[in-house]
């Protein structure tokens, strides 16, 4: 078949936009996220060359869900998101200033590292049930406010009750207590919402 000059060009034409094509990859949603039964969002934001903001909230409404302001924090914004999605590929590997947000599934768990790959903490969430597990230092855990066991929070159940009647008022005083965690392998770590007991009487 004979090919004209026309023909020629708008061949070597779509030639050339398929090679264009590796630039605007197709790649696969992933799962999407599931977190206490409901379908999720997570957010990616840096607050500080070392610490990252990560916030999961539902997304089974058609508005999205609202954080409610508790003053507990200077400011509600820390710097546009990274990363922002509702399926597990988009967090396959989020450089996040010097650390490192890994998703992964069965169960969700969040993997927050270094850049050369050690871990600093993993936190894993429940497909199904509302809570939160996460690695325990193999120092003293401190931090969690004012009261209660002291120095070393490790081994007890401490259900945040705010108050003296809270926990042992005989001889550990109020308590006043505060989601801020201090692990002396290396992190910290504040959970702005929800409120919750902890339970650190085990590894995790």
């Amino acid at each position: 078949m004979d090919i004209t000059r026309r023909d020629a060009i708008e061949q070597i034409g779509l030639s050339a936009a398929v090679l264009a094509l590796p630039h605007f990859v197709l790649r696969p949603r992933g799962a999407p996220l599931i977190i206490a039964g409901d379908p999720a969002e997570l957010s990616i934001s840096p607050v500080t060359p070392l610490t990252v903001r990560l916030t999961l909230r539902s997304s089974s409404a058609s508005v999205p869900q609202e954080i409610p302001f508790t003053g507990a924090l200077a400011h509600d914004t820390f710097g546009q998101s990274v990363a922002h999605g509702y399926h597990t590929s988009a967090f396959n590997h989020v450089r996040v200033g010097d650390v490192v947000v890994r998703l992964t599934t069965s169960p969700p768990t969040i993997h927050v590292e270094s850049k050369s790959g050690q871990v600093i903490q993993r936190l894993t969430l429940d497909a199904v049930q509302p809570g939160m597990s996460f690695l325990m230092p193999d120092g003293p855990l401190l931090g969690m406010g004012e009261g209660g066991a002291q120095f070393d929070r490790k081994g007890i159940v401490d259900q945040m009750r705010n108050g003296q009647s809270a926990f042992r008022l005989a001889t550990h005083g109020t308590r006043a207590p505060v989601q801020w965690l201090i692990g002396t392998g290396g992190w910290a770590m504040f959970i702005h919402q929800p409120y919750g007991a902890f339970d650190l009487s085990g590894t995790d």
